[in-house]
């Protein structure tokens, strides 16, 4: 959002990423009061401190925590309600906030499939689960196939899939170039 713009009745749901709660972990009690007051205070001046260009255009920062760090978030209105979704937050100095925010600003890059032959292949020898087998790309499958995988290694294969990967099962998104939601 611009500056000057504002959220209807000035409220909005404020979502945070898994990136952002983490980096909140590392801060102490006063620091986390100090930078959730700022982050609320967006409801009625969602501009922040200033909009971001490419690669994270679409994305401001917000100084907090006597402007040593940025919070990157996101500012919108969402069928008439107001959104801010909190991206992260880390030093000021040297981009580093900005370079952690290219990486997790929802573009990420799924690779192919395995093939279908080698998904059959481990389907019908009962390694791993239909669903979960479509989601592997080549070398997941063949690792899985090397560790003989049971059809009940749902579980353990999610804990160590990258974000992307456990959002794609959860959602059935489609492998390739996407915007995650």
């Amino acid at each position: 959002m611009r500056r000057g713009e504002r959220f209807p009745d000035d409220q909005a749901e404020v979502v945070f990423a898994d990136a952002f709660v983490d980096q909140l972990a590392d801060l102490t009690d006063v620091e986390r009061h100090d930078v959730l007051g700022d982050v609320v205070r967006l409801c009625s001046e969602p501009a922040g401190t200033h909009p971001l260009a490419t690669p994270l255009a679409g994305w401001n920062t917000l100084e907090v925590l006597n402007n040593n760090k940025r919070v990157v978030y996101k500012a919108t209105v969402v069928e008439g309600s107001g959104l801010i979704e909190v991206l992260c937050l880390g030093p000021r100095s040297n981009n580093e906030v900005y370079d952690m925010a290219v990486g997790l600003d929802g573009w990420d890059f799924q690779p192919p499939p395995a093939p279908d032959g080698m998904i059959r292949a481990a389907v019908a020898a009962g390694l791993i689960d239909e669903p979960v087998v479509a989601l592997l790309s080549k070398p997941e499958l063949e690792a899985a196939m090397a560790e003989g995988w049971g059809a009940g290694a749902r579980t353990r294969t999610q804990r160590w899939w990258p974000p992307w990967r456990r959002r794609a099962f959860a959602t059935g998104c489609p492998p390739g170039p996407h915007r995650a939601r």
